[in-house]
This record gives structure tokens, C-alpha cells and sequence, in this order.
């Protein structure tokens, strides 16, 4: 388990390989060049937060938990790519890990298409347990 200052140093660590991204999706070197404004509307990472990431000694604050939550469930980075090139204990590995989930277009689809049914969270965490349940006997 990670303490609350712990988290802040470790999203202050993940800011780098998301700059490195950043730049790699604005310099074309990932096949396309992306404009700073696209990079906003398909990634939801805002105008500001690309300018502070571009300068990152004049804006020294870490990436905030939401922010990075978006920017890996709109595929702008992995948490295989963020932990690749960082040095991290074993509370932040598995911190990052559990963020990991939100790579899964399979399973936001399904919650989406469950949410658009009428099911409420519940009602889906509880079929989820029920069905891990029944694999376990």
C-alpha cells in the first residue's frame, strides 16, 4: 500500500514517459503528427496539461490519478510502457498495475453496454462475483 505522499511522488515519476509520448506523438515518430488540439480531443489530455508536460521545469506538479486513469484508457500510454523505463518498488508496480485494468476495451465495453441496459453497479459486481464463485468450485 501506497501513502498519500508516496502516490504523489509516484505520479511525479510517471510524468516522464508520458512527456516522452507526448513528444513522440507530436514529432510524428510514432508514424503520424499529431496537432496538440487532436491530441486533446482523442485523448482528453487538455491544452494546458500538454503545455506543463512540454515544460516540465516550469510546471513541476505530477499527474494527477484522473488524468492518468484517462490517459491510459484512451490508449495514449500503457502501464507497460510508463513502467518500462522507470525504477519502481513493489507498492508502486502494483499500484500501476491495478491501473492497468482500464487498457481492456473489452471489459469498458461490456460495462458500457451493461450500464446501457439498466444494470446498475451492483447488480454487475455482484454477477462478476457470482461468476468467479462458480469457477472456483
Amino acid at each position: 500500500m501506497l501513502l498519500k505522499s508516496e502516490v504523489k511522488e509516484l505520479h511525479q515519476k510517471v510524468k516522464e514517459p508520458i512527456r516522452l509520448k507526448l513528444e513522440a506523438y507530436l514529432d510524428g515518430s510514432l508514424g503520424r503528427e499529431w496537432t496538440a488540439v487532436e491530441i486533446q480531443q482523442y485523448f482528453g489530455l487538455p491544452n494546458n496539461r500538454i503545455s506543463e508536460l512540454r515544460n516540465p521545469e516550469k510546471y513541476p506538479d505530477p499527474i494527477g490519478k484522473p488524468l492518468l486513469k484517462t490517459l491510459i484508457a484512451r490508449r495514449f500510454i500503457t502501464v507497460t510502457e510508463i513502467t518500462k523505463d522507470i525504477d519502481l518498488n513493489k507498492d508502486e508496480l502494483a499500484y500501476l498495475e491495478k491501473l492497468s485494468v482500464f487498457e481492456s476495451k473489452p471489459i469498458q465495453d461490456i460495462i458500457l453496454e451493461a450500464m446501457g441496459a439498466g444494470i446498475s453497479e451492483e447488480e454487475f459486481v455482484a454477477f462478476v462475483k457470482e461468476k468467479i464463485e462458480s469457477k472456483k468450485s
